[in-house]
């Protein structure tokens, strides 16, 4: 009875969301980065079991961007190549789901899909938006609210470290690192979303954003961050020339806030954290491991023509033995070795054709979108093309979550937009379709 009630209250939540993310695009990315930021802080287990399986907020997700994905696909004249391209490789991960419950049971597959589910649904539903300046802005602004909400957990984390408080919201132990990585590279993309705010001397505490983020990012010690950050930094630098005199400044002002901060956590000495960022910058077992779990999974993968171009289904597992004799039964820590061993050649391969269309339509002039000027909006195309390459640096140890499906979607609907030619100064620029 319980369940049945449940599964009710859960389909009219997921009905009454749908109908509005299908119309607001804003509501829907607020829906899954204000979970991820909600999951992230909350202590409770919310997930129940329905049969073999557990359902939790993730899997409402999924329904609700699924659903209105779908919904905006029909209504549309016609689909982009971009978005053919997602629907192709979200056949592919329901193909190897359906092969899974078959040989490893129903909850193995769709239990290891999960987040392929995720990725798959809130990019096509992101990929369907009609771009426009104002939209763009609020996406950027709930992008970076979101993020300065992580970073108060991350504040609270620490103060509660200091205290000796390990359980709830506070998190499990005493390390700087309260908070992932996948969390972390949020923090850093929404810094960089953040620079032009540096320009704005009208946004007095605002426009200190940035640096305060990038500090941040640091102090939590995930060094695939901290590469992606160092890339993202210096590329949205050298593509944006204008930030680049005031960002010195702001980097320096960083410096000091830096200083301020591991004074807070730390009690009132740096060298705590001296050592334990030097100590995270030298080492390099973990990425050694991971190195020879990946290379141990591909000699152990797909066997076969058919099973090397669509990958072996989800449900098999990620158990392999690494050189000093070690059975690891975690997953691969790397998108791209996952991808091949779950869609094969072929979802590996149209996975990177759709990250090369999006840089691509990201990285020239910025597009037209009519009387909307993408260009002085937070998310403009080339912004987000720094972003989309964060992301698959990010992607060489670990995997997305729906965050980064949001920011790949909206590279893919950049896609649709028309591009200004050499036209003559009379020419008006067309506005996007739907």
């Amino acid at each position: 009875m319980m369940l049945l009630l449940v599964v009710l209250v859960g389909a009219g939540v997921a009905l009454a969301l749908t109908e509005t993310v299908v119309r607001r695009t804003d509501v829907g990315v607020l829906l899954a980065l204000g979970l991820g930021l909600f999951l992230e802080a909350s202590a409770l287990d919310l997930s129940v079991n329905a049969g073999p399986v557990r359902i939790g907020p993730n899997d409402l997700l999924f329904v609700v961007l699924a659903t209105a994905a779908i919904a905006r696909l029909l209504r549309s004249r016609s689909q982009s190549l971009a978005q053919r391209l997602l629907i192709l490789l979200s056949v592919l991960v329901v193909w190897a789901v359906g092969r899974g419950a078959g040989d490893f049971g129903t909850a193995a597959a769709i239990n290891e899909a999960r987040k392929w589910f995720v990725f798959v649904a809130a990019a096509l539903y992101v990929s369907t938006v009609e771009l426009r300046r104002d939209l763009l802005d609020r996406l950027g602004w709930i992008w970076i609210g979101t993020a300065l909400g992580f970073g108060a957990l991350t504040m609270l984390r620490w103060a509660g470290n200091a205290a000796g408080v390990y359980s709830g919201v506070f998190g499990s132990d005493g390390s700087l690192r309260v908070i992932p990585a996948a969390d972390t590279l949020f923090v850093l993309q929404a810094a960089l979303l953040a620079f032009p705010l540096l320009l704005d001397r009208r946004r007095r505490v605002l426009r200190w954003t940035a640096p305060v983020l990038l500090v941040l990012v640091v102090v939590l010690q995930h060094r695939t961050v901290w590469v992606a950050g160092l890339a993202g930094v210096l590329y949205l630098l050298y593509r944006e020339r204008t930030l680049a005199t005031r960002a010195l400044g702001a980097l320096a002002a960083g410096g000091v806030v830096f200083l301020l901060l591991s004074t807070l956590v730390l009690g009132g000495g740096s060298d705590e954290l001296s050592e334990q960022l030097q100590g995270s910058a030298q080492s390099t077992a973990t990425f050694e491991w991971r190195v020879e779990g990946w290379v141990a999974l591909i000699r152990s993968g797909p066997q076969g023509a058919a099973e090397v171009a669509t990958g072996q289904p989800f449900g098999a597992g990620w158990t392999r033995t690494v050189e000093d004799g070690r059975v690891v039964d975690v997953s691969p820590h790397n998108f791209y070795v996952e991808a091949y061993l779950r869609v094969g050649i072929i979802g590996l391969a149209v996975l990177l054709g759709l990250y090369g269309l999006a840089l691509r339509a990201t990285v020239s002039r910025t597009p037209s979108l009519g009387a909307h000027d993408a260009g002085a909006s937070l998310l403009k195309p080339s912004v987000v093309h720094v972003l989309l390459c964060t992301q698959l640096l990010f992607y060489i140890p670990y995997s997305p979550d729906a965050a980064q499906a949001v920011l790949f979607g909206l590279g893919l609907a950049m896609t649709r937009l028309q591009r200004p030619t050499a036209a003559r100064p009379s020419d008006r620029p067309q506005e996007i379709a739907s």
